[in-house]
Formats: structure tokens, C-alpha cells, sequence
């Protein structure tokens, strides 16, 4: 699946997917540098919030961080939910990351604004005619 979702956004990164006992967040990457100088990134998953997960939901959770890591190597100052979202979109459809939040949020105690994180559902649905159009 990891080796899928990099393919599909063109992403040549070294990166590891880990299921770990414990990740406070549920799922999040890390960037480290090689003696080398390269960069290799590490993707943890809750081992809870992992086995809660649909392979859809797993997909767009992965995506989602895969959008950390494209933004890491394209704009690292410019690191945001919304924008990772938006990378990932580009791999997995918006309601499966709706689905993703609303297990996050459960898992986490807490809520948030989806049309802030995913944008508006009027703009996605604009910018998936535009992307068909193109040529």
C-alpha cells in the first residue's frame, strides 16, 4: 500500500511504515538525516488506532502522511494539516479522509473543522471537474 500511494504522487522518498505500541498523535512521520547527508523518513502507527482502521481509512491515513513528506521535500516551511490533505487527496477520495478524522478525533478526545482541513466540499468538488478537464 505504502509503495502504491509514493508511486501515485511520483515520490521517490526512502521511507518506512512502523505499527508501534504507543503514538500519542496515532500516526505521524518523522524526517532523518543519514550520514550520508540523505533523508529517509519513518511513518508510526498506533497499534490501537491501526487494528480500528478500514483498508480505506489505513490508505488515507498513510496518504495523508506521505503529504508531510512531499511537503518536507518541496516547501518545509510551509507545513500544514490542510496542505497535507490536499496532497492526499491527490491519492485517496475526500470522504475517506473524512472517515479518517472522524476515527482521529475519537481516538484523540477532540474535534475539528473539516471544510478548514479539507477545504470546502463545493472547492473539492470544483477542483476534481478542473483536474478531469485538464488535458
Amino acid at each position: 500500500m505504502l509503495s502504491g500511494l509514493q508511486a501515485r504522487l511520483q515520490m521517490p522518498q526512502h521511507i518506512d511504515l512502523a505499527i508501534v505500541p504507543l503514538e500519542r498523535r496515532m500516526v505521524s512521520v518523522q524526517r532523518f538525516r543519514e550520514a550520508d547527508g540523505s533523508e529517509r523518513f519513518m511513518i508510526s502507527l498506533d497499534q490501537e488506532f491501526f487494528d480500528s482502521l478500514s483498508h480505506e481509512e489505513l490508505k488515507a491515513a498513510i496518504a495523508h502522511e506521505l503529504g508531510h513528506v512531499w511537503i518536507y521535500s518541496h516547501h518545509p516551511y510551509l507545513q500544514t494539516e490542510a496542505l497535507a490533505n490536499e496532497i492526499a487527496m491527490r491519492a485517496v477520495s475526500r470522504e475517506s479522509m473524512k472517515r479518517i478524522y472522524a476515527k482521529l478525533w475519537v481516538h484523540l478526545g477532540t474535534t475539528g473543522d473539516l471544510d478548514e482541513l479539507l477545504g470546502s466540499e463545493k472547492k473539492t468538488a470544483q477542483h476534481n471537474r478542473n483536474v478531469r478537464l485538464a488535458p
